[in-house]
């Protein structure tokens, strides 16, 4: 009676040991801060364009406080739509795939870049527009918005 069931746990952790890859292998990040620069267009080697903005994140207290900025791109043309219209300071809760690339420099010093794909945004708050007043300030608004 209990057979089958040990050999389907003992399957299982065999599994979970393996070093190959599987279909659920993810690299996601989420980050939930301040926009700190309006998004510009970028021209990609093949000709395409994707969007760039940077977000940051903070944690700790006082003089404890850190900081880390991240750079993010987006390429699905209705996020991209979006994302144009964000400005400095909007707060934003970003879902992305994360890829980390090691490249070496001229004294073969590797250094660490991490990109940033943004895979869906939500809205927390659009920040002020610089061509408007805080009455028409969009203060608590949220948005969602996903690739797919």
């Amino acid at each position: 009676m209990f057979r089958p069931i040990a050999r389907t746990l003992l399957n299982t952790s065999r599994r979970t040991f393996s070093s190959t890859s599987t279909a659920e292998d993810v690299a996601k990040l989420t980050l939930c801060g301040r926009v700190i620069n309006s998004p510009e267009t970028i021209e990609a080697h093949n000709g395409s364009t994707f969007l760039k903005y940077a977000v940051v994140t903070g944690f700790g207290m006082g003089e404890a406080r850190r900081s880390t900025f991240w750079n993010v791109a987006v390429f699905d043309e209705k996020q991209k739509e979006i994302v144009s219209r964000l400005t400095k300071g909007a707060t934003v809760y970003v879902d992305a795939d994360i890829d980390c690339k090691q490249i070496p420099d001229e004294n073969g010093k590797n250094h660490t870049y991490i990109n940033l794909y943004q895979r869906s945004i939500n809205i927390i708050f659009r920040g002020r527009n610089a061509s408007s007043d805080a009455s028409s300030d969009a203060e608590g608004a949220e948005e969602t918005h996903s690739q797919g």
